[in-house]
């Protein structure tokens, strides 16, 4: 545990670092792209996206969660991702005129085009990747995480600088594939087997079945403002509800590289070893929850503050739907574990059902809602999150054998001491920081929510109170 405690901090860094950057460019291309540039983009970065499910058709998860990993597995492995891949990059290059058509956008064509080629390239980084996450190599995953993030980000400031526009993000995502594809074969430190095969092949195939299809309901579901609002509205709306999203997503983005990187190698081991992975669920999922939920708070209170400092006038159009997005997005944290979890054990079917249940719901919440705004747009996702809720906490307790009990206290804790900061902040903004300047607003209110929040967490005994108490002894004991 003491190991994987040190791992997870390692990788909490990488990412945080990785954010940093990733935030300082979406604020430099905010300024050197419009809504509409953007909203070119997204549109066509969903399609491939979606595409991507195909792509990888489950392989990477399958070399991830198996218990004993072979030559001959990877060789089986790397012959099924060449197929998938090379064959859904001439399907996208192909289709791309269509595409283009269907969101009445000429300049999709040309990005699809772009983002397809990426396609040919990601097969031969992708094996070493789903290798060294297997093994938790977090040290040499940083590695290739500093090579993605310095390529893409100065990719992408040259080629805005340039004048690329709306194929800035496209080009810079190719260029970084083929970057990352060597670091990781590279970083590795050894050498994989290249000559593919296709031995063993249906085993693959049928794991790759039932995660494909949730790997899909899960994209599809990310997907619907791009698709949806792709359809019904313009380029820049989809622009704009773009950056509300990444903005209620900023800190969430800090901590979710760790969660895909560790939940279902290290889950799997549990499920492997003890057969029960219940307890671990609770406490990875108190401690997301404790992380998440008062920053979420955050965001929905200072929303105008953070897109006008961050992002500039053009992007306030955007605000209204923010607050709603947060608490759409608090809904989904609750259960952000589930899925990757149901797949450790072995079940990555039963994760369906509730992503098809989201998505009808949001779909239809869209349809009776939407009334070419924002922040209705906002609301029907967030009334899809509240219809799914049920259903994964059926699987949590029929799969994961997670009791509804001691997850409903935790949960609701975790909301009480987010809702009691969440209103002094409140009573702060309103009492003493009217009139102050924006920076100074936000330099103040997220230490202060921060801090309060932790405090009540001591009050109310949630697992993360112990984590921070631990971290803090750690810190010391160094020290002397």
């Amino acid at each position: 545990m003491l190991s994987v405690r040190r791992k997870i901090a390692l990788q909490v860094v990488v990412s945080n670092l990785s954010t940093v950057v990733n935030f300082a460019l979406a604020v430099i291309l905010a300024r050197l792209l419009s809504p509409d540039d953007i909203g070119v983009f997204s549109m066509s970065a969903v399609l491939i996206a979606i595409a991507h499910t195909f792509r990888d058709f489950g392989v990477t998860t399958y070399l991830k969660r198996e218990k004993d990993l072979t030559d001959q597995t990877i060789r089986t492995a790397r012959g099924l991702l060449y197929f998938t891949s090379w064959s859904m990059a001439l399907a996208m290059f192909f289709s791309a005129g269509f595409w283009a058509g269907f969101f009445n956008e000429p300049r999709v064509e040309d990005v699809v085009h772009v983002l397809a080629l990426g396609f040919i390239f990601i097969p031969f980084g992708a094996i070493a990747q789903a290798v060294m996450t297997r093994e938790l190599n977090v040290v040499q995953s940083a590695k290739v995480a500093a090579v993605s993030t310095t390529v893409y980000f100065f990719a992408s400031v040259c080629l805005a600088l340039l004048g690329f526009k709306h194929m800035t993000m496209a080009w810079a995502n190719l260029i970084n594939i083929l970057i990352v594809g060597l670091a990781y074969n590279f970083f590795l430190g050894r050498r994989l087997p290249w000559m593919p095969s296709m031995k063993g092949w249906r085993s693959m195939v049928s794991f790759g079945t039932a995660n494909v299809l949730t790997s899909l309901c899960k994209v599809l579901n990310t997907s619907i403002p791009d698709l949806v609002l792709g359809r019904l509205s313009v380029a820049s709306d989809v622009g704009l509800f773009s950056r509300a999203t990444s903005t209620v997503n900023m800190v969430g983005k800090v901590i979710e590289p760790s969660i895909s990187y560790f939940t279902l190698p290290y889950m799997a081991r549990i499920h492997h070893t003890t057969g029960n992975v219940s307890g671990d669920y609770l406490r990875a999922s108190s401690i997301i929850n404790s992380v998440l939920l008062p920053v979420l708070v955050w965001v929905a209170l200072m929303a105008h503050d953070i897109v006008s400092f961050l992002f500039g006038e053009q992007w306030l159009a955007a605000v209204p739907a923010i607050p709603w997005l947060c608490a759409a997005t608090g809904i989904a944290t609750l259960f952000s574990l589930s899925a990757q979890t149901v797949t450790s054990v072995g079940r990555p079917f039963a994760a369906l059902p509730p992503l098809v249940l989201l998505i009808a719901g949001k779909l239809l919440a869209v349809y009776l809602l939407y009334d070419g705004s924002l922040k209705s747009f906002a609301i029907a996702l967030l009334i899809g999150e509240m219809v799914s809720a049920p259903a994964y906490i059926y699987l949590n307790r029929k799969l994961l054998r997670v009791h509804l009990q001691p997850w409903a206290i935790d949960v609701c804790k975790t909301l009480l001491a987010a809702t009691v900061a969440g209103v002094a902040l409140a009573v702060l903004l309103a009492q003493a920081l009217d009139s102050v300047p924006i920076l100074v607003r936000l330099l103040i209110t997220f230490p202060f929510m921060m801090v309060l929040s932790v405090l009540c967490f001591e009050v109310v005994r949630l697992p993360i109170a112990k984590e921070l108490r631990n971290a803090l002894s750690a810190v010391a004991e160094r020290r002397k």
